[in-house]
């Protein structure tokens, strides 16, 4: 028996650069409890096959939802869950108004995940490549004039790696960058919902 998806919840900037194709990787802190009496610095490729997900799972987008009118609808951009075969918003089933992204069920996903590749390592360690695979768009923050002695590819990762750590600090406290965690780097692609779900 196949399992039920899991979700992975997102903030709202970080659904709509999913939704567009933007955003193909995504860093999870490692909890090193779980993983006793493994040494992250030592033991990298062991503790691969302990990741929550593993190249080949389906996941959904787990997102923030309001209440629209009695109706359920995604905060991220206003719109309303609709049944497909239907086309009908669902009723607001909740006594909130406001309802987490770690609370959003599965009914309600709209976009769903295939994980490619999954590994471990540290979150200072990102490439510039990666920042923009996590859905950052680097080349609008480069300065317009830029002299033509400067080291063009160490000022894009510069400005690649303080946008990560302004994000990575946005989601898990100010001084999380600076504690230069060991994180799960996953790959994936967007697919369409299983038709077993």
């Amino acid at each position: 028996m196949t399992p039920k998806p899991k979700p992975m919840v997102y903030t709202g900037p970080m659904v709509l650069a999913i939704m567009a194709d933007l955003k193909t990787n995504s860093r999870r802190i490692i909890n090193p409890k779980i993983y006793e009496p493994f040494d992250p610095a030592k033991n990298v490729e062991a503790m691969k096959y302990f990741a929550p997900h593993q190249p080949g799972d389906i996941v959904y987008v787990g997102e923030h939802l309001f209440n629209q009118d009695c109706f359920v609808a995604y905060k991220c951009d206003g719109l309303e869950f609709t049944v497909p075969e239907t086309h009908k918003a669902k009723v607001w089933p909740w006594k909130k108004s406001l309802l987490s992204n770690i609370f959003m069920p599965r009914w309600a996903a709209r976009t769903w995940l295939e994980i490619l590749d999954v590994k471990a390592e540290k979150i200072q360690d990102i490439s510039t490549e990666d920042v923009i695979a996590e859905g950052i768009d680097v080349l609008s923050k480069l300065p317009l004039i830029v002299p033509p002695d400067t080291d063009l590819d160490g000022l894009v990762l510069k400005i690649a790696r303080m946008e990560m750590k302004k994000l990575w600090n946005s989601i898990h406290g100010p001084d999380a960058w600076k504690d230069n965690d060991w994180v799960w780097v996953y790959k994936f692609k967007r697919v369409e919902k299983l038709e077993e779900d």
